[in-house]
């Protein structure tokens, strides 16, 4: 699990998820994309979170077979340097989309990138186009250049609502997913078993392509209060996707394996902190 603690210096923050970019795959909504991302920018203090698949190249399965290929010499080492090129052109067209301006704390990898060796001096160093996506945006890059997907933990300090009392904290989990639901409630069943373990007052998920939210309530005494109890709520954030499913003349992936197609665009999730020093979470989608 990475952590980042992240202060910020208004009483309100708008967390701005992407991920499932996929940039060289058949039908991306880069136009869409686009807009969402001058849409973001009117709302007060966006923060842009990576969540993965930000350039889609090769899938992990394609990348063993590619790797076991290159270690026993079946492709030609231009081969290597067209793939490294191609992908290079996909992170700046990526990248391109921001401006130095906006604020990018985290990226996170996901399952669709290309790896490569780097030399740094006499040292090699294995590297992907994730880590390229992090680096050109000034964002903090969580993880490591293998196969495994790790979560993360923001947490956002802000400024307190009476001076001298404690900085209040919101706390963010996310990470990129695993596995696969035909359902709307898929990412939401993964994100609610984080709840148990992961004590949050946002978790996103990327990785199912949905559009979904929901809330999470717990409760504990609170003797000042009318019920003598005590809410603490956590959003739960499936963070869209970017990918026409159906396209004209076109068998796509999402066609083939014979799954429904599902609306484009990302959430929008807007904090703010409260005068008693909690917060409150909306998230428009």
């Amino acid at each position: 699990l990475y952590h980042k603690t992240i202060k910020v210096d208004t009483d309100s923050i708008t967390l701005v998820p992407i991920a499932d970019v996929q940039i060289g795959a058949s039908g991306v909504d880069l136009d869409g994309l686009a807009e969402h991302i001058a849409y973001a920018r009117e709302f007060p203090n966006p923060r842009f979170i990576g969540v993965g698949d930000y350039i889609d190249t090769v899938s992990p399965s394609n990348r063993k077979l590619l790797r076991a290929a290159i270690k026993e010499g079946k492709l030609y080492d231009s081969f290597e340097t067209a793939m490294r090129d191609v992908t290079a052109a996909y992170v700046d067209q990526f990248v391109n989309l921001f401006s130095p301006e906006d604020n990018w704390d985290i990226v996170l990898p996901g399952h669709h990138y290309w790896e490569y060796v780097t030399r740094v001096g006499d040292d090699f160093h294995l590297r992907t186009t994730d880590q390229d996506v992090a680096d050109a945006l000034g964002a903090t890059f969580m993880g490591a250049p293998d196969e495994k997907q790790p979560s993360a933990m923001i947490t956002y300090s802000f400024p307190p609502a009476k001076k001298g009392y404690p900085r209040p904290e919101l706390r963010v989990y996310l990470r990129h997913g695993q596995g696969s639901g035909d359902t709307f409630a898929a990412p939401l069943n993964q994100l609610q078993k984080q709840t148990q373990a992961h004590l949050a007052n946002v978790y996103i998920i990327a990785h199912h392509h949905k559009l979904v939210a929901g809330k999470v309530v717990k409760l504990d005494e609170n003797p000042a209060h009318a019920t003598n109890l005590k809410a603490f709520e956590g959003a739960l954030v499936s963070a869209g996707s970017w990918m026409r499913g159906f396209m004209k003349d076109e068998t796509t992936y999402a066609e083939d394996g014979q799954m429904i197609p599902l609306a484009m665009g990302a959430p929008i999730i807007k904090v703010r902190r409260n005068e008693d020093n909690t917060f409150s979470v909306k998230v428009e989608l």
